[in-house]
């Protein structure tokens, strides 16, 4: 995912899980969540990579104000309430804030 540029100082949310199945109901969710983080101020951009049931999904933040308005946003809430329900058998939230950033793009179209 094409993020904006990343500075020292911005927050990196990253969550690790496993996820043994995905339904309707979690596609549904996942899409409506991404679009609604991207309508917040400060949201800076996302990584993702999946492993069978295993996944790792990072988030990029301005700053720490930013990153609180996601976590107590309303449909962010609910997923998470889901998430512990439904659709995680594990997962772990890590909030870091960004001391470096150094990127490598080789081809321009990736």
């Amino acid at each position: 995912m094409k993020t904006e540029v990343l500075q020292s100082g911005n927050i990196a949310v990253i969550f690790i899980s496993i996820r043994p199945e995905t339904s309707e109901t979690y596609t549904f969710f996942d899409e409506a969540t991404l679009q609604s983080a991207s309508e917040i101020e400060g949201f800076l951009g996302w990584d993702s990579v999946r492993n069978g049931i295993n996944g790792i999904f990072i988030s990029y933040w301005k700053d720490g104000s930013a990153v609180e308005i996601w976590k107590n946003h309303t449909l962010h809430r609910r997923a998470k309430d889901l998430g512990k329900s439904e659709f995680y058998s594990f997962y772990r939230s890590l909030v870091t804030t960004i001391s470096t950033v150094s990127e490598y793009q080789k081809d321009a179209s990736i």
